[in-house]
């Protein structure tokens, strides 16, 4: 387990794609928890991390994916699909998944 972890996290910052998604993170956390006056932590009086964990959600569903897919298409990349006999095809995973499809809810003989 930590290989696995140690491979992903040289692999998360030998691009720039980590530093992107953790300076976003930071100026996004930044712009919201201190500078607009709505969500300003300094305007409350009290310490309080409620803003925080309302907006950390919220940008962790755009950031975990943009990490996430860079990742996925490396691991796909590397494995080479032997569908059809054995030849590669590029087509063949998105194929596989459209074929074996789960039937729509409410129709007969799906």
């Amino acid at each position: 387990m930590w290989a696995i972890f140690r491979k992903e996290t040289s692999q998360f910052f030998s691009s720039i794609t980590g530093y992107i998604a953790i300076i976003v993170f930071l100026v996004a956390n930044g712009l919201f928890l201190f500078i607009l006056p709505d969500t300003s932590l300094l305007d409350y009086g009290y310490a309080s991390l409620a803003a925080l964990f309302s907006l950390a959600p919220w940008l962790y569903l755009v950031l975990i994916p943009a990490v996430t897919m860079r990742s996925f298409a490396e691991e796909l990349r590397s494995i080479p699909f032997l569908f059809f006999g054995g030849r590669d095809f590029p087509g063949a995973y998105p194929a596989v998944l459209l074929h074996h499809r789960p039937p729509f809810p409410g129709r007969a003989g799906s």
